[in-house]
């Protein structure tokens, strides 16, 4: 939802007379709320922007890998945010930590995280 800007007027006062030239905008915890809220969306904006970026530019260099480094044959992307769509044969899916915890063929532990990975 956009935000929708307030309008706000000074109160103006002439010195000598006192008259009051321009009723200002009352200052309330209505309208003080509605900056609140502004400036809250704002931010959760600009982190999933940044979150975003981060994702992206992980894809790119997984891509340039597999393009110029020889990374080839299968490739997944995965932000481990929502896995409904992912069918996990061996491991966990940790929602909080948004983490796969596995075990590789020798036992090894695991956890695959964060914003993508490849394999040949």
């Amino acid at each position: 939802m956009a935000y929708e800007k307030q309008e706000w007027l000074d109160h103006i006062v002439d010195p000598e007379t006192g008259e009051i030239i321009q009723q200002g905008s009352p200052v309330t915890a209505n309208r003080m709320g509605h900056i609140e809220d502004g400036v809250f969306r704002a931010h959760e904006i600009a982190d999933q922007a940044k979150n975003l970026s981060a994702a992206l530019s992980i894809q790119v260099a997984i891509m340039a890998g597999a393009l110029f480094g020889g990374v080839g044959g299968n490739m997944i992307f995965e932000d481990m945010t929502d896995m409904s769509s992912m069918q996990i044969d061996r491991g966990v899916y940790d929602p909080d930590g948004q983490r796969v915890y596995a075990k590789a063929p020798d036992g090894t532990e695991v956890a695959l995280m964060g914003y993508g990975a490849a394999y040949e």
